[in-house]
C-alpha cells in the first residue's frame, strides 16, 4: 500500500501472502504500523481510514 499526496510519499506492507509451488502457504492482513502511521501528516489520515483498526 502507499500514500502519495503532494511531496509526501509513504509505502508500507499491509498484507502478505507466501506461495510455494503454486500453493498458498500463508496469508495475513494487518494494519499500518504505529511507526508508519506517525509519519503520515494529520491532514492525510483520511487515506488510512480503511487500514487503521484502532
Amino acid at each position: 500500500m502507499f500514500i502519495q499526496e503532494g511531496d509526501f510519499f509513504l509505502a508500507y506492507w499491509d498484507q502478505i501472502t507466501v506461495w510455494h509451488n503454486n500453493k498458498e502457504l500463508f496469508s495475513k492482513d494487518f494494519e499500518i504500523s504505529h511507526f508508519a502511521f506517525d509519519l503520515v501528516p494529520e491532514e492525510l489520515h483520511w487515506h488510512l481510514k480503511e487500514v487503521r483498526k484502532h
